[in-house]
């Protein structure tokens, strides 16, 4: 017999999936003489007659992708569950609840690195600059700011256990019983990273009689977007009915 009072519900759990990590964020961009990047141009020179330009700003360096978030583990399934009993006598009810593990949620991506800022124009001899034998210097663009990294997906939920309740002798208080198999809810997926912050541009040089400006900014990087949502798991076969008692 099984008493209400000392078994009112057997539970019947398992582990869940653990959370996938997070993605590593991206390096910021870091301007290098040896790679160009961010560079300032060289100012210009007049000799004589002759004119020597301002070189250009170089663009800033661009900031490194964010990495993807790992994806969620797997739970574990129920463990199946036997119990043949002779008679029940339950007063205020009985339960058997097995659930399944749930699925492990995704990481979040790495957010992309920031772009470096743009080197400045160079300088140009003011007669040169003048006469128009020599354009205005321009300031290099900013560095692009790294795409941010994709979500890790979510896992599957695992499977709730089986579950078999043989009696013997009927027993009103068998309209008592509450057996339930539930699955895993399926883990979510990961945020996606956001994109780095696009660098300064770098200083142009100002035209004759105008205000100093700058060169364009760098592209923000994009979020690529999150990692997806996995499916429930199963519900487990229930079995409840009478049986004969062997001789």
């Amino acid at each position: 017999m099984v008493s209400d009072t000392t078994y009112n519900t057997i539970y019947i759990f398992i582990k869940n999936g653990e959370d996938g990590k997070d993605g590593a964020i991206g390096l910021n961009g870091v301007n290098n003489k040896d790679n160009n990047t961010g560079q300032n141009g060289k100012d210009g020179s007049r000799k004589v007659w002759r004119c020597s330009c301002a070189t250009n700003g170089t663009q800033g360096a661009h900031g490194d992708y964010g990495e993807k978030g790992d994806d969620g583990t797997t739970g574990e399934d129920a463990p199946s569950f036997m119990l043949t009993v002779t008679d029940f006598s339950i007063p205020s009810g009985f339960n058997i609840l097995s659930q399944g593990g749930n699925g492990g949620k995704g990481g979040d991506g790495g957010k992309g690195g920031n772009g470096d800022i743009g080197g400045n124009a160079g300088t140009n001899n003011k007669k040169c600059l003048d006469s128009g034998d020599c354009p205005p210097g321009l300031g290099g663009l900013g560095g692009d700011g790294g795409q941010g990294g994709l979500g890790g997906n979510g896992f599957k939920g695992s499977n709730g256990g089986d579950i078999t309740l043989f009696y013997y002798n009927y027993n009103p208080d068998i309209s008592k019983i509450g057996i339930v198999s539930n699955p895993g809810t399926g883990g979510k997926g990961g945020n996606g990273g956001e994109g780095g912050v696009g660098g300064a541009g770098g200083t142009n040089e100002p035209p004759p009689g105008s205000q100093p400006s700058n060169a364009g900014k760098g592209k923000t990087g994009i979020n690529p977007g999150g990692g997806s949502l996995a499916d429930n798991g199963l519900h487990g076969t229930v079995i409840f009915k009478q049986i004969k008692k062997q001789p």
